[in-house]
This record gives structure tokens, C-alpha cells and sequence, in this order.
């Protein structure tokens, strides 16, 4: 649950921070809330909100269990692809299969030396960009969080691979549909038929519905951004 405002720390007391605000969103488990808008509508804040890397000077933020956050930048060890997505918990093959298999990633490592014991470099010098998003999508995937929010994971991947994530891992049906999923993301096509999208524009929420609503809106702010 989010409401109210929030906003960054301001380095200079004299510059005004960015800030969330008016925003009302709840959520339960189930449920994928799709959150999109231009280049610094709040879509990366609003996750941040959920995490607490935002303060929050007026209203409410409540976040019940454990949080899987994969970052626009995925944050990625220097070790083996493996150690990378299980991130120190216990191995369980059945459960990891499953995951690499939705986060198509079992051709790529099939095409690795080593497989998925690659070492892959500091911040995953090794892995092209649309790897390291699959491979921090894994790390999410495989948790057992609750909750996971998502921070455009389809922005480096082409459409089939986007199409292939939303149905097998992130999308109604998928791997992540027992859980709640907020997902950051500019990949519009792919939320087709998706029943929460919420249209952020200069830290507000300017509307909300479900893709079919949303964008048969005649001149509405989402409507503009599929036709652009």
C-alpha cells in the first residue's frame, strides 16, 4: 500500500527534490500491477518508494513481506552465473530448471563454455544487457518473495524474448502469478490484455484501468503513449 507523497533527500536545500504525489495504489498477492509514462514520470520511484530508498513526507507506505527487486542496472557478482541467481540460498534443481526456463535463459547457457558455472565477470562484464536483466529477473524469480517489482526487465530484450518472459515468468499464468508483481516498464505491446496499468506523469498517477480501457480512452494519456 502506497499513498501520499514521497521524495528523495535533497543534496542542496535550495533544489527541490523530486517527489511522489497523490499517489493510491494497493495490491495483493496475485496480482501484476504494470506501472508506465515517459522518461521521469516516477515509474523508477515509485518502486524505489516500495523499498524505502524514498522518504516519505506525507502519508503512508506499507509494504508486508519480503521484497525481490531487480534494478534497471542489475546488480550483478563477480562469480558464476549460478551463484548469481540463487544469491546464497539452497540449490533445488526442479525449482531452478523451471526458472531458467522462464526466464529463457537455457539456450544462452547452453552456448556458454561452462554452462551455468560460467564465471561471468564483475558487474557481469561477460553477459550482453539483455542477459544480465534475465539473470537478475532469475534472481527474483527463483527467491521466495512475496513481493518483486520490476524495473523495465523487458527494455533490453527483443520482442520474442519479451513475449516469451511475459508468458512463462512475469505475466498472468507465469511463474511469478502467485505472488505480487509490480513492474516498471515502456514495453506497452507486451501488456496487452493486462487488467492494472497505472499511467505515471510528473509523480502522479494520471490514470488507471486495464489495457483494453486504457487504451480505448480517446485522448488519454496512455492512449498517447501506445500511439507514439
Amino acid at each position: 500500500t502506497a499513498e501520499g507523497a514521497a521524495g528523495d533527500a535533497p543534496a542542496d536545500a535550495a533544489l527541490t527534490p523530486f517527489s511522489l504525489r497523490g499517489v493510491h495504489l494497493q495490491a495483493s498477492r496475485g496480482e501484476l500491477v504494470a506501472l508506465v509514462g515517459a522518461v521521469g514520470a516516477g515509474k523508477s520511484s515509485l518502486l524505489a518508494a516500495l523499498t524505502g530508498s524514498m522518504e516519505a513526507s506525507r502519508g503512508l507506505v506499507h509494504v508486508r513481506g519480503a521484497v525481490a527487486y531487480a534494478a534497471q542496472r542489475p546488480f550483478i557478482l563477480s562469480a558464476s552465473v549460478r551463484d548469481n541467481i540463487l544469491f546464497g540460498r539452497q540449490y533445488d534443481e526442479e525449482r531452478y530448471t523451471r526458472v531458467l526456463h522462464a526466464c529463457d535463459l537455457v539456450s544462452d547457457l547452453a552456448e556458454m563454455g561452462a554452462g551455468d558455472l560460467t564465471q561471468i565477470g564483475e558487474r557481469g562484464i561477460a553477459l550482453s544487457g539483455g542477459q544480465r536483466a534475465r539473470v537478475a529477473l532469475a534472481r527474483a524469480a527463483y527467491s521466495d518473495a512475496p513481493i518483486v517489482l520490476l524495473d523495465d526487465p523487458l527494455a533490453a530484450v527483443d520482442a520474442a524474448v519479451a513475449r516469451h518472459l511475459m508468458a512463462e515468468c512475469i505475466g498472468p499464468g507465469g511463474l511469478l502469478s502467485d505472488r505480487l508483481v509490480v513492474m516498471a516498464t515502456n514495453a506497452l505491446e507486451q501488456l496487452r490484455g493486462l487488467p492494472r496499468i497505472l499511467v505515471l506523469d510528473g509523480g502522479e498517477v494520471l490514470e488507471e484501468g486495464s489495457f483494453d480501457a486504457l487504451s480505448s480512452l480517446e485522448g488519454g494519456s496512455f492512449a498517447r503513449l501506445l500511439a507514439t
